[in-house]
């Protein structure tokens, strides 16, 4: 018998704070790879509503360098997985999950309707904008 294509569904996960969270940005980051390793996918995309919120929480994270290198090539290679910048002007260009830092529901919506999105992770600045979330996808899941 040869083999058969499984269509994995769409998942989604949040991140119960809100606002400036370092270990939720690491968590996402790490369920991140779980998705992509799962899926056989190379790629993480990082979707922020622009370059400039690679400051601050996510030099923290990911280092000075890490961020220069995503904000000057929008790719930041790793061992074995790529994370890839999205914004607003920078679309997704590989399939994998995605992990959004504090976008908008119109930013989520765009994400989520992309074919190349595979599993979205989402990390909200506000509290309204995370109920919000969670009304528009009640299968997530915290992370």
């Amino acid at each position: 018998m040869g083999e058969q294509n499984v269509v994995v569904p769409k998942q989604y996960f949040y991140s119960g704070k809100t606002g400036p969270d370092p270990d939720g940005l690491k968590r996402a980051l790490m369920k991140s790879g779980e998705l992509a390793v799962a899926r056989g996918c190379s790629a993480i995309n990082l979707a922020v509503p622009k370059k400039g919120n690679l400051d601050g929480i996510m030099e923290e994270v990911l280092g000075e360098q890490a961020c220069d290198l995503l904000q000057k090539n929008n790719e930041l290679p790793l061992d074995s997985i790529t994370i890839y910048l999205v914004t607003k002007r920078v679309p997704i260009s590989f399939e994998g999950p995605v992990v959004a830092a504090w976008a908008d529901m119109e930013q989520i919506k765009e994400l989520n309707a992309h074919y190349r999105t595979k599993d979205l992770i989402y990390l909200a600045w506000l509290d309204e904008e995370l109920a919000e979330f969670k009304r528009a996808f009640p299968v997530s899941e915290e992370i």
